[in-house]
């Protein structure tokens, strides 16, 4: 009963606090957000001919 609660709550209930979406909605815009910032925000740095990112 507890865990048909708790998938209810974090997949089907939104949450005013995370602008009306669910736990497991803003969890995924919020890693897909940082992987995104990780593969096309990184800076190359070029020293000696080795690149550094």
């Amino acid at each position: 009963m507890i865990d048909k609660w708790l998938e209810f709550y974090n997949t089907e209930r939104p949450h005013q606090a995370l602008n009306m979406k669910t736990p497991a909605k803003a969890y995924v815009s919020k890693t897909m957000r940082s992987l995104n910032d990780a593969l096309f925000n990184s800076k190359v740095v070029s020293y000696l001919g080795v690149k550094l990112a």
